[in-house]
């Protein structure tokens, strides 16, 4: 159903305003016959006929992103979201993401995802760090996605391949931890003539 809709950074349907809602068509490749058909309430973000690969996000929020919210790559806009659902169990949602051709061959099974939404600040030593995708994603939020360098050859990844979409870039590139342990340090002072010693027990802590 063809209406007027702001979705994203999409705006569509103004015509209908004055005409009126309608039905639009799009053409399958199926090779055969079909009479019975159940119309979209929303249309589809992405024709058959754009060059590309969908794959999916996995995330506990789902944040400002919308159907038609724009994904980047190295700050260009190279897709956008196509779809979201919550899953069944309540605890996460799935989101359809489209990259289009050629940009989806820089997607690979160790790339991350990452929401670009709004402005990232940062004050440290080194002073004061401003990062952002693009003035559009500040206003409508966005997606971004990278992968790490490396001297290995990874064949780009397949189509529906299942990504985890973090909260930001830190948080993307964080290295999980590897086996950790916590300790605690006990310290002992004893005085030996005019010279203090320092005894330095570790005691681990499960």
């Amino acid at each position: 159903m063809v209406r007027p809709r702001i979705s994203g950074a999409n705006v569509t349907g103004l015509g209908t305003l004055i005409s009126g809602a309608y039905i639009g068509v799009e053409i399958g490749s199926s090779k055969e016959d079909r009479r019975e058909f159940v119309a979209l309430e929303t249309p589809p973000v992405v024709t058959g006929d754009v060059p590309g690969r969908f794959f999916i996000l996995k995330t506990p929020d789902l944040g400002s992103l919308d159907s038609g919210t724009p994904i980047f790559f190295r700050r260009l806009q190279v897709g956008q979201v196509a779809s979201y659902e919550l899953d069944q169990d309540g605890k996460s949602l799935t989101v359809k993401a489209f990259v289009q051709a050629p940009y989806d061959q820089y997607v690979n099974p160790n790339t991350r995802f990452w929401h670009a939404s709004g402005i990232d600040v940062a004050l440290s030593a080194s002073g004061l760090t401003v990062q952002t995708q693009s003035v559009l994603s500040i206003l409508i939020g966005g997606i971004a996605f990278e992968t790490a360098a490396t001297d290995a050859i990874v064949p780009a990844a397949d189509v529906n391949t299942v990504f985890t979409l973090f909260k930001d870039r830190a948080e993307a590139f964080n290295p999980p931890p590897r086996s950790p342990q916590t300790y605690q340090l006990v310290s002992k002072t004893r005085c030996v003539g005019w010279r203090r010693v320092r005894q330095w027990n570790f005691a681990a802590s499960r």
